[in-house]
């Protein structure tokens, strides 16, 4: 078998996870992703897939052996360490977490979802001013983005400023009107 063989054999495994995984079947990423990894331990991008998954299933410790073992292969993989600090941060470890996306941020600091995660970060942390500064940092680049804006009306909400967080729930609603989170935030 030639190498494009091998790479769309690779490329068609790795959408069937992504399925399953946007699925919500993380039993059956982990199971059908962890044989392909072992073959393949470059692919970060299947790293973060199995990690994620353990971390929907609330399986944390594996999810951070996964990402740490990812880093060993790249210790410059954005996702990887974006991805640590989600993880941390959802088991209370924030100073880990902290750390972790801070340094995805000073490898790509227009990151979307490195900068989301931490102003999230901020939020838990109580920290809604915070987390408005690291967003309208990238909102110039990023007005039309969902998340940013969605966040970011999670920020004004928790200081108080309930017509701007309003302004970004409405521009949350222009930008799809599908996801209804916006919409019971308004309310």
């Amino acid at each position: 078998m030639n190498k494009t063989n091998v790479i769309n054999i690779i490329k068609e495994k790795l959408q069937n996870l992504f399925n399953f995984y946007i699925s919500k079947k993380y039993n059956e990423v982990i199971s059908r992703g962890l044989p392909l990894l072992k073959k393949n331990p470059q692919l970060n991008i299947l790293s973060n897939l199995i990690s994620l998954s353990y971390h929907n299933l609330g399986e944390h410790d594996k999810a951070i052996f996964l990402l740490e073992k990812a880093l060993q292969v790249n210790s410059k993989d954005t996702s990887v360490l974006n991805n640590l600090g989600l993880v941390h941060t959802s088991i209370e470890n924030y100073e880990e977490a902290e750390n972790y996306i801070e340094r995805s941020l000073k490898i790509k600091p227009e990151y979307v979802a490195g900068t989301v995660n931490m102003a999230n970060l901020k939020l838990k942390l109580n920290n809604g001013q915070e987390a408005i500064n690291i967003l309208e940092k990238i909102l110039i680049n990023n007005k039309d983005n969902y998340e940013v804006n969605f966040t970011l009306g999670n920020a004004h909400q928790q200081i108080g400023d309930f017509d701007k967080a309003k302004s970004c729930f409405n521009k949350c609603l222009d930008l799809d009107k599908t996801k209804t989170i916006a919409d019971k935030s308004l309310s």
